[in-house]
């Protein structure tokens, strides 16, 4: 299978601890002037924190705040972790695309959103020439192939659209 929505997927009161921690007002979030490409935009742009990084040619590095993501952890299990990020991206007045992209294109691995709450954003996947629209729920989480181009639609009825981005092997 290409694609796996899975809701529910951690432990109520696992993903409470976790929402309330990456939602709350002591996660440090780092503003990021692009979403996909490079290219500076005004209109488009979102917060990030990269939990992990094992894949860049810097050598990667670890998030202090990396550990309150065990309890998810312990639920994907993973064989190998390339990247964990978090984005935060803020209301704008319609529903905007960010841009289709893959994660990786020279790695053969899976991606992931994991969605820590409930807004009109969405996430589109281009599964073999079909769009497909995930809508964003709390506690729901997919994984496909990180072949398969997908983008990020942003909010219009809440403050912020949260959301973690996972690169792993199973």
């Amino acid at each position: 299978m290409s694609y796996k929505v899975i809701d529910n997927f951690m432990p109520e009161n696992e993903f409470r601890q976790l929402q309330e921690v990456m939602m709350g007002v002591y996660m440090p979030w780092y503003f990021n002037p692009f979403i996909v490409s490079q290219e500076v935009d005004a209109e488009k742009f979102q917060f990030t924190h990269t939990f992990f990084n094992g894949y860049n040619s810097d050598g990667g590095g670890q998030s202090p705040t990396f550990e309150m993501l065990h309890p998810f952890l312990n639920t994907l299990n993973p064989k190998e972790i390339l990247r964990i990020k978090a984005n935060l991206g803020t209301r704008t007045l319609t529903n905007e695309q960010g841009g289709f992209h893959v994660d990786f294109t020279d790695t053969v691995c899976k991606t992931a959103v994991f969605y820590l709450n409930t807004n009109n954003g969405h996430t589109i996947f281009d599964v073999d020439g079909e769009l497909i629209k995930v809508d964003s729920l709390e506690n729901r989480f997919v994984t496909f192939d990180s072949n398969i181009m997908h983008t990020g639609v942003s909010q219009t009825d809440t403050s912020a659209r949260f959301v973690l981005n996972i690169n792993y092997t199973e």
